[in-house]
């Protein structure tokens, strides 16, 4: 289930609906209690929900739609914001900021030359990444994509990041984003996604720049530019898009390593035994069972144990067996000593 944070949802939204997704239907108040939250937060977070087709109300109990469907939704919602912006207004824009002109075109005084087609292109970019000494920089704009596709291009940067070249991109969030985002931060890759972007740009060294001849047609090739000046006011577009991006780290379900203790702690608690039995069964005491859980709190930077047990199953596919078959009761599985506390 992708942290739907990384599309402009609130952490509130993102965390009523997980809970929905996960446990079923609820009604407002049933939500807020178990999960802490004010009712104000929770009546804001259902109506942001309901705004973008996430959750919706049936005999006052709220359902959340599936999750892919919830994530089509919200791609849907990005490329159509993009679509409202003119994508050549602003490729031209960015061609006259450089000074070079509103339309591509050989520029031996700029040292711009045109890469005809998508091949002359494609070995352009090799050898100039073969030769790329301090930073491959790129902006990717593409609409629609996954992170199983874009993994695959990021593959061709593996040698760059082998030979101590920094390599940071732009881009927009990929539908399986939360999988994808960790994949490409463990690789040494530098990223940050945006809602949109104004064209697709590569830098190599500060020195070349590469965009498209034709921003509403690949195919058609490219143009390179090496005019010092003229690379630098592309550089300052990276520059601009890369500081109002976002981290993807900020916002993902992010994998976490839990020691054996914690494992076998959390297993415990996920059965339904209490503080005290758990203490026994692990042979620490009670306040040890405590200071764990709430240091586990902290390091997921939730509230109480309810939203602990909501980050943990988001988290599944990483910690398997921590949560049992009946994650469907009501709760995530961890009971409150007291609710709201660790």
């Amino acid at each position: 289930m992708p942290s739907l944070v990384r599309w402009g949802v609130s952490a509130d939204a993102d965390l009523v609906y997980r809970a929905l997704a996960s446990f079923g239907a609820r009604e407002a108040g049933v939500i807020a209690v178990e999960l802490g939250l004010s009712a104000s937060r929770t009546r804001q977070a259902l109506d942001e929900l309901t705004a973008i087709g996430a959750a919706a109300p049936r005999a006052a109990v709220w359902r959340a739609a599936p999750p892919a469907q919830v994530v089509e939704q919200v791609r849907a919602r990005r490329i159509r914001a993009q679509a409202a912006v003119d994508p050549v207004a602003r490729y031209v824009q960015v061609l006259r900021d450089a000074g070079i002109g509103e339309a591509a075109s050989v520029r031996p005084d700029l040292r711009v030359r045109i890469l005809g087609g998508v091949d002359a292109t494609r070995r352009r970019l090799a050898a100039l990444a073969d030769a790329a000494a301090h930073e491959h920089l790129s902006i990717q704009p593409e609409s629609v994509h996954s992170g199983v596709a874009t993994a695959a291009a990021a593959h061709a940067d593996v040698p760059l990041l082998d030979r101590g070249v920094r390599v940071a991109t732009v881009c927009l969030p990929p539908a399986d984003g939360d999988a994808y985002s960790q994949r490409m931060l463990d690789s040494g890759m530098a990223a940050r996604f945006a809602s949109s972007l104004p064209l697709k740009l590569i830098l190599v060294d500060r020195r070349h720049a590469i965009l498209p001849l034709d921003p509403l047609d690949r195919s058609k090739g490219a143009i390179e530019v090496a005019d010092p000046a003229a690379v630098e006011v592309l550089a300052s577009v990276f520059r601009r898009e890369w500081a109002t991006g976002r981290d993807p780290e900020r916002g993902a379900v992010a994998p976490i390593v839990l020691s054996g203790r914690e494992e076998d702690l959390i297993r415990l608690l996920a059965a339904g035994q209490t503080d005290e039995v758990a203490a026994r069964r692990l042979k620490v005491s009670p306040r040890t069972v405590t200071t764990l859980v709430r240091a586990l709190m902290d390091r997921l930077g939730v509230e109480n144990r309810f939203q602990l047990g909501l980050a943990l199953g988001a988290r599944a596919t990483e910690l398997p067996g921590l949560l049992p078959p009946d994650r469907q009761r009501g709760t995530a599985g961890i009971p409150a000593q007291r609710r709201g506390s660790a």
